[in-house]
């Protein structure tokens, strides 16, 4: 399910993408589909390239839920970004004691290059820690 799409490398995923992945799929009951998982051609400072990063759509459902129910699964340690050109969140786990971060990234599948739009200009979004929940 995680081997590199580019290269066929396989590797150990983190279990706790794991147990989010079914996390996930029990509160919305519908199939969770894996964008990326791991990325072996990725440079090795990635949580995908680490294998402990995912990035995951689920159809009919708005990538803003399932932000706000992969927030409250962040015990510490999470990255979770939303990328609403795309269509998918990402979520990882870091190393102990670093701390969650969350961000949002407008950039979409041309890796990096937007689009002019009219109106309203979206940042693409910086890495930002996350805030503690409030309950």
């Amino acid at each position: 399910l995680f081997r590199c799409i580019h290269t066929g490398e396989v590797r150990a995923v983190r279990a706790e993408l794991y147990e989010h992945l079914s996390r996930i799929y029990d509160h919305f009951g519908k199939r969770v589909d894996l964008v990326s998982g791991f990325r072996f051609d990725e440079r090795n400072s990635s949580r995908h390239y680490h294998a402990s990063a995912m990035d995951i759509r689920i159809k009919g459902v708005s990538i803003y839920e399932m932000k706000k129910y992969a927030e409250t699964l962040d015990g510490g340690n999470m990255g979770i970004g939303i990328y609403p050109t795309s269509g998918f969140i990402h979520v990882d786990f870091r190393a102990p004691g670093e701390p969650s971060f969350r961000w949002t990234d407008w950039s979409g599948p041309s890796g990096g290059k937007r689009k002019a739009t009219k109106g309203k200009k979206k940042s693409p979004g910086r890495t930002q820690p996350a805030r503690k929940p409030v309950s």
